[in-house]
């Protein structure tokens, strides 16, 4: 899947053009604060790293260890996944010093998605 970023969505101001953002993950997911999820197919995590507001796009995926999971979604005060086994899980110590966290709990072992 190919993904673009429009500079001017940031501050709701129009930008000059969109631009390409490499990475083959079949799912994304952006949030408050500059943070942005993805999963590939394998479904391996990954979190964008080097977002800041004279690079607003960021420079690379990271891969974000600990576990598979099917979706992400970039909450306000962290990323909310779903596992292969419908687990529901919470990232903690996300920053923006630290986009990938540092390790995910389990919130909730019995729903399949939640918005």
């Amino acid at each position: 899947m190919e993904f673009l970023f429009y500079p001017g969505s940031w501050s709701n101001r129009p930008g000059s053009k969109w631009i390409r953002i490499e990475g083959r993950l079949k799912q994304v997911d952006s949030g408050s604060f500059g943070h942005v999820w993805g999963v590939k197919r394998n479904k391996k995590v990954y979190c964008r790293a080097g977002i800041s507001w004279k690079k607003k796009q960021g420079t690379r995926w990271r891969q974000v260890r600990g576990q598979k999971l099917k979706y992400v979604s970039s909450g306000q005060f962290g990323p909310w996944a779903v596992n292969e086994h419908n687990k529901i899980f919470f990232r903690i110590g996300v920053s923006r010093q630290n986009p990938a966290g540092t390790n995910f709990i389990l919130a909730i072992s019995k729903y399949k998605m939640f918005l």
